[in-house]
């Protein structure tokens, strides 16, 4: 027995000597750089596609027998132009020699460095990925079932993609790529760790994301299966333009117990999240079609009960001095689709402390510097005057007047509203003036804002009215048509001035209009024609 494992032991010797010699004469007598346009030809024949390899080749045997290539870059299909499909910096893989006599393939981690991969889909629905996608389909069709396949990991750095829809002429980059996985092909889950900055290219906003899960990538199946998804990031405003304070970096974070994307079918399945957006909460479901083109999501979102006092400042939202009691409760449901260009909610019924509002709101062109809105809402009732400071009328005639300066029109903000739809209103108060069933329109496009038609009730009669401001010449220009009928001039008095002494009833018509670019020009040069009417008046207590 023990002659038995002395020659064991000699003969393993041997052998394992014989290898060292041939590993060495390898090492000594084989330069991979030799074999470069034969290597070319090989994966450029599995590709499909032409594949260069500009930099030199370089070949270990410890700890693994592993390759390292450097400058790499594979070819677009037909129709693609010449542009590279990808490039690489450099590339390292290895493999294990003896698992191989098992049917083993035991590779290790793989580590790419400066992937910049430029993904494209034409007009016709084509792409420059589909090509690949089959060949790999047909790959593991013949691939022996036998030979089992792990790998030690992926480690990406330096990494970009660029995605360019020309059918939706939309354009998504993804930059500072870093990936790190655990073990691939084991069958066990593999932990992701992955960081990203996002932008669509312009130069305008980016995002930066962070994302920890863990990945099932079941055998034979296109599907990716992440359980405890959590992202967090930030997004990072553009440059402001000169004069204009910068906008704040706004932080957030998503979580999910699990999401399922197809990337053959380009779906998500239905999955629930939790989303914190600077301080503002928010669950939400959401499913997932025509990833790589449209990019429609949809579901329902809640925002629970929050002050807005305190979340709005951590979105960038400068909020008025106003008594307390007010901007303390918000709260919002609806549902929400989203495209590559638009957003929708509808159904939404969204609460301010004592206003509800309902209706639907719709961005039609998110790519536009100022995206377009469209909204069809109803409020119950709104009380402008709560959210002022009162007023005391004996300290305001005790103290000496305060000249205000006048206040400049905001004609930026005015020349880049794009805003249209009804608006209607249970109840409004302003000014100490009760208004009810108030419905208006709004129409405001490059500068040109039109309020009206407006209809409304006042003191037992009726309210009818247009707007126009039109911002794009100087000075603005604004003209109104006021017309009021039947209203309780008793009624009106005691509202605005808190007298009793008159009554009747009155008509009234006013067509107005003014140039200036404050509120204090507009005010002075207003002229047109004015008239009233006031049937069965009286004047009390006089005689």
């Amino acid at each position: 027995m023990t002659r038995a494992l002395k020659w064991l032991a000699i003969g393993a010797g041997v052998i394992l000597g014989l290898a060292a010699l041939a590993i060495g004469a390898l090492l000594l007598w084989v330069d991979p750089n030799d074999y470069r346009d034969r290597l070319e030809e090989l994966a450029g024949r599995q590709l499909g596609r032409p594949l260069e390899i500009a930099g030199p080749l370089d070949f270990k045997v410890f700890p693994w027998l592993s390759l390292e290539a450097r400058q790499l870059s594979l070819g677009n299909p037909p129709g693609f132009g010449a542009e590279p499909f990808a490039k690489v910096a450099s590339a390292r893989v290895g493999v294990k020699l003896l698992p191989l006599l098992h049917k083993r393939l035991e590779v290790s981690r793989i580590a790419i460095d400066g992937l910049d991969l430029r993904l494209v889909k034409r007009g016709d629905g084509h792409s420059n990925w589909e090509d690949l996608r089959e060949q790999d389909r047909k790959q593991a069709e013949g691939r022996e079932a036998a030979t089992r396949t792990s790998i030690a990991g992926l480690d990406l750095t330096g990494g970009a993609l660029q995605y360019r829809d020309e059918a939706t002429r939309s354009l998504t980059r993804l930059r500072d790529i870093e990936l790190h996985t655990g073990t691939l092909g084991s069958g066990a889950p593999v932990p992701l760790d992955l960081s990203l900055v996002l932008d669509e290219g312009d130069g305008t906003s980016a995002t930066r994301l962070a994302l920890q899960a863990t990945a099932n990538l079941p055998t034979g199946n296109p599907r990716i299966e992440l359980s405890g998804v959590r992202v967090r990031g930030e997004r990072i405003p553009a440059a402001p333009k000169r004069g204009k304070k910068p906008e704040p970096k706004v932080p957030f974070e998503l979580t999910a117990s699990q999401l399922v994307l197809d990337p053959d079918a380009e779906t998500l399945a239905p999955a629930k999240v939790e989303v914190t957006y600077g301080g503002l909460p928010l669950q939400a479901s959401i499913r997932g079609e025509r990833l790589f083109g449209e990019r429609v999501l949809q579901g329902e979102f809640t925002v629970p009960r929050v002050a807005p006092r305190k979340v709005l400042p951590g979105l960038g939202v400068e909020l008025p001095e106003t008594p307390p009691g007010t901007l303390e409760a918000m709260q919002a449901k609806g549902a929400w689709r989203m495209t590559a260009k638009q957003l929708e909610i509808s159904g939404l019924v969204a609460s301010l402390d004592e206003t509800t509002l309902r209706g639907r709101v719709a961005i039609d062109d998110l790519d536009a510097e100022t995206p377009p809105l469209r909204f069809d809402l109803t409020a119950d009732a709104v009380n402008v005057d709560r959210y002022f400071p009162p007023t005391s009328r004996t300290a305001s005639a005790a103290a000496p007047a305060r000249e205000e300066k006048p206040a400049e029109l905001p004609r930026e903000a005015l020349a880049g509203l794009q805003a249209r739809g009804p608006l209607r209103i249970g109840r409004f108060t302003v000014a100490g003036l009760a208004f009810s069933d108030v419905s208006t329109t709004l129409d405001a496009q490059g500068g040109l804002v039109k309020l009206g038609p407006t209809s409304a009730k006042l003191f037992g009669g009726g309210y009818q009215g247009m707007l126009t401001l039109d911002v794009r010449s100087s000075p603005a220009r604004l003209a109104l048509d006021e017309h009021v009928r039947d209203l309780d001039f008793g009624a009106l008095m005691q509202a605005s001035f808190d007298s009793k002494r008159l009554s009747g009833r009155i008509d009234g018509n006013a067509v107005l209009t003014a140039r200036g670019d404050t509120d204090d020009a507009l005010l002075k040069a207003l002229s047109g024609r004015t008239d009233f009417d006031i049937r069965n008046g009286a004047l009390e207590g006089a005689g």
